[in-house]
């Protein structure tokens, strides 16, 4: 199976396997069983598919560690329980219910019963699943996990208890009430007005600190900043900054800056018509260093390494360009072709 060694405790004996396979049928049998109606397919199926699963208990919830690689194509309808992803490793890009969600390590995705799901992977992607059973499942609420105290609790908890799991922990039981409770107050805090749910004015500034400093951020990816500067621009504390990052992301200001620069990288390195420009030069607009550093954090983040982002790129023109060719030779005009797929409508980082 993959080189690469699980992320943390993962690989450790609590976890027992259910699935190692090179084969796509197999997984798609394998994933419907555990996760519910799921049909799916290969974006590149020239490319080594392989994919692992772990599974363990913890009281009435299953923890599900999941690593493979191959670029999929998702759709899926859950029947019964619910999923909360946690990705460790690469993304995962969806669609549910209508709404395009981007997960990312570090963030949450929760998947209730009945959602409609469609969704492409990155080409390697780790993360583990907390599987829920249907009563335990909160009602009301987002899908997507990453903002707030609250939602950093529910994240908090999750890896605590599939960490536990995957370590042959004693009081497991312990671990999954904690997660219960903590989705909860999550779901309080989303759409119930009695018992606390209304957000709190400190809350509120906060999380509107938050956002002005982003927007400041994104127009300012390419220059160099520090956070004295960041506060400064914003007229408050350097203190006062920090501790509002801290609240509703869980890290400070200069590595929510770091995510951002790695991901307007993926974006242009998307974009054709960039490919006359160095993957450094490409670096060196966003404030990124062009060495290992900067393409070990865009694997985890997306997935792949730089390099195969834009190989992926020149494959998918030179494949364009060479169906329009014959296109025209056959005086036909432009239709969908194989490669006008779901995945195009949300592949946008």
């Amino acid at each position: 199976m993959s080189t690469r060694p699980c992320f943390g405790p993962f690989g450790a004996s609590g976890l027992s396997q259910v699935l190692a396979t090179k084969d796509f049928g197999e997984w798609e049998t394998t994933t419907a069983r555990t996760l519910g109606h799921h049909r799916s397919r290969l974006l590149e199926p020239q490319t080594c598919f392989q994919a692992r699963y772990r599974l363990g208990r913890a009281d009435a919830l299953g923890v599900l560690h999941i690593q493979g690689s191959g670029r999929l194509e998702l759709q899926r309808t859950k029947t019964q329980g619910g999923v909360l992803w946690l990705p460790l490793y690469g993304f995962s890009q969806e669609r549910i219910n209508g709404n395009l969600l981007l997960a990312e390590p570090g963030m949450a995705l929760l998947l209730r019963p009945g959602d409609e799901l469609v969704g492409v992977s990155s080409h390697e992607l780790e993360g583990v699943s907390v599987l829920l059973p249907e009563a335990l499942v909160p009602g009301t609420g987002a899908s997507l996990l990453h903002r707030g105290l609250r939602a950093r609790e529910v994240i908090v908890q999750a890896m605590a208890l599939a960490e536990a799991t995957a370590l042959g922990q004693l009081g497991l039981v312990h671990g999954a009430l904690a997660l219960v409770e903590a989705l909860r107050s999550w779901q309080q805090e989303q759409g119930e007005p009695e018992a606390g749910g209304r957000e709190r004015p400190s809350a509120a500034r906060g999380r509107a600190l938050v956002n002005e400093a982003i927007l400041w951020m994104v127009a300012h990816l390419g220059e160099p900043f520090t956070v004295k500067e960041l506060a400064r621009s914003l007229s408050i504390s350097v203190r006062a900054l920090q501790y509002a990052f801290q609240q509703e992301l869980g890290h400070p200001p200069l590595a929510e800056a770091r995510r951002l620069r790695l991901r307007m990288l993926r974006r242009r390195l998307l974009e054709p018509d960039d490919l006359h420009l160095s993957i450094g030069m490409l670096m060196a607009d966003y404030g990124l260093l062009g060495g290992g550093s900067t393409a070990r954090d865009y694997r985890r983040f997306c997935g792949e390494l730089p390099r195969q982002t834009r190989h992926r790129v020149m494959e998918r023109l030179a494949v364009r360009t060479e169906r329009h060719a014959t296109m025209r030779l056959r005086e036909a005009p432009d239709g969908i072709g194989p490669d006008d797929t779901v995945a195009d409508s949300l592949t946008v980082i």
